[in-house]
């Protein structure tokens, strides 16, 4: 009955196509990094099948944001169907580290670059992004999308909790971000509907733009609302690759993590500060 289905409709919803995506362009040469930008996040979605896809971000301290550069990094089809898995998660990690020397060469040098793991055998990304450092020399984290409705940031492992997202920390080597991927996808398809410039909007480089707009529509928001005290979306699914819509919510998600959510940069306090305040005598 109506008591079980109390996301609402059209309520919440925003108009998103490709037209107002292909609209916004800010006039920039690829891969010129903006005077605003704070950090630059690189995220990258991974197929087996077929590539690696990866999308470059600026973001400033109000949550703006500018695609820099985007791109495919093809990937060798399995040449037998029947792979070990140390077979399988050898091929990643070695597009991984091949992929990593044109990205860490790019103009635009990624500050972070957040990785999914999901699609890959265990452990795979974790254990390159603990690596990569030495290999491309940038910071790089593996991530994980949830669902709403099964996303908790609770666990047996040490976590450091932020907006819609944590940090599991199983030991220094073996670490990775766990984020609401709903609330994340929302963030970054809304960034378009804002005029660029404007705080939590998002703007495109000069160049012809239409399949990377077609993937991000093809995962319309139809509803949204409060499910048993839980915000829950509901997501058609268009057919046809929606891959740098994934990238462009971790790209959201990863800015957060830098400390720049939907408030803009939130500015913590410092470990010894938040000593000196623990201690006061009243």
């Amino acid at each position: 009955g109506q008591q079980n289905r109390p996301i609402k409709k059209g309520v919440t919803l925003y108009a998103l196509n490709a037209n107002v995506i292909l609209s916004r362009n800010n006039g920039a040469a690829v891969g010129a990094v903006p005077d605003w930008a704070f950090r630059v996040v690189a995220t990258t979605d991974v197929n087996p099948s077929y590539a690696l896809t990866t999308v470059v971000v600026a973001f400033g301290k109000d949550q703006r944001a500018a695609v820099l550069w985007y791109g495919l990094h093809q990937m060798d089809p399995p040449t037998r169907m029947e792979m070990t898995d140390a077979e399988k998660r050898l091929i990643i990690y070695e597009a991984l580290a091949k992929h990593s020397a044109p990205l860490a060469a790019l103009p635009c040098r990624p500050n972070l670059w957040m990785i999914d793991g999901g699609g890959s055998p265990a452990e795979t990304v974790i254990d390159f992004a603990a690596n990569a450092p030495q290999i491309c020399g940038i910071e790089t984290v593996c991530v994980f999308g949830r669902a709403a409705s099964v996303y908790r940031p609770t666990g047996k492992h040490k976590i450091i909790t932020g907006e819609e997202h944590h940090r599991v920390m199983q030991s220094s080597t073996k670490q990775w971000v766990i984020f609401n991927a709903d609330h994340w996808k929302e963030n970054a398809q809304r960034s378009w509907t804002g005029s660029p410039g404007a705080p939590g909007s998002c703007s495109l480089p000069i160049g012809k733009h239409d399949d990377f707009a077609a993937q991000i529509c093809r995962e319309p928001l139809l509803g949204k609302g409060e499910v048993g005290g839980r915000m829950r979306w509901e997501w058609g699914h268009l057919p046809g690759p929606h891959d740098y819509g994934d990238c462009m919510a971790m790209a959201f998600m990863g800015a957060a993590a830098c400390g720049i959510g939907t408030a803009g940069v939130v500015q913590q306090q410092n470990q010894q500060q938040r000593r000196k305040v623990r201690h006061v005598k009243i």
